[in-house]
Order: structure tokens, then C-alpha cells, then sequence
């Protein structure tokens, strides 16, 4: 009981209760999820599709989160928080994800080595490639 009086003398009335009532995990995710909602409730999903079909379409063109976001017609924590939330993932581990698949598929369907594969990808070194490439398949691209 000592230390409840000493929270009791050092905080307002409200942490206190606060911090007695315990908040348990789903309760906390819910509460997440709502605000996610309330937060993306005025942007249509069309917004972020077409922010990914942006990227997709422009792989070796560097776009910032702001421009991007102009060029898709809301702001940055919109467009950050609902790419995330609609698509999975972040914008660059979208972009990330978009030139490994492009890899793996000139890996599969070309003769072209390891490192201008890795070039064309924008990576400056064939094992930076390699680790990217095992990072988000879970082999190499010789596997």
C-alpha cells in the first residue's frame, strides 16, 4: 500500500487509475485497429493502390514520401500508415519487394549473370544482392 500512496501523491487522480486497471492485449489491439480506422476512414483504398502502381511502374526512379504522396493525393502519415495497412508492408520494403521479384524473374528467365542482375536491380555489389535476395525468399539466387 505504500506504493500506491506514493502514485497516489506524485500523479494525478487519473493515471492512477489508469495505472491500476491493467489493459490486456486484445483490448490494446482493438483500440490500435480503431484508431487505424478512424485515422483512414476519409481515404479511399484507390489512394494507396495507386501509390503502389506508381512505384511499380517507376523502379529506378527515387521518389520521396512526400512526392510520392503529392503524386497520390493525400499526406505522408496517411500514406505511410495506410500503405502499411492496406498493402502489408511499408513503401520502401514495397519497392524492396517489387525489384526482387523483377530479379528473380530475369534470374529465371535469362542468361544474365548474378551481377548485372544485381546491377539492374540497383544494387552496387553482387553480395549485397545475394543477402537482399535470401532475406526476403529464403534462398539464393543460384538455389
Amino acid at each position: 500500500m505504500l506504493s500506491q500512496k506514493l502514485i497516489t501523491e506524485k500523479y494525478p487522480f487519473a493515471l492512477v487509475n489508469a495505472i491500476k486497471t491493467p489493459i490486456s492485449c486484445e483490448n490494446a489491439e482493438q483500440r490500435a485497429q480503431g484508431f487505424k480506422r478512424d485515422i483512414l476512414s476519409n481515404q479511399p483504398d484507390v489512394i494507396f493502390y495507386q501509390a503502389d502502381t506508381i512505384i511499380s511502374s517507376n523502379l529506378h526512379e527515387h521518389f520521396t514520401i512526400d512526392k510520392l504522396s503529392r503524386m497520390a493525393g493525400t499526406n505522408q502519415f496517411k500514406l505511410k500508415n495506410g500503405f502499411r495497412w492496406i498493402l502489408g508492408m511499408g513503401v520502401f520494403h514495397r519497392l524492396l519487394f517489387f525489384l526482387m521479384e523483377r530479379a528473380k524473374i530475369l534470374l529465371e528467365s535469362t542468361d544474365k549473370s548474378i551481377g548485372e542482375i544485381a546491377e539492374l536491380a540497383g544494387y552496387d555489389t553482387a553480395p549485397g544482392f545475394i543477402h537482399a535476395f535470401r532475406r526476403e525468399f529464403g534462398i539464393t539466387p543460384r538455389e
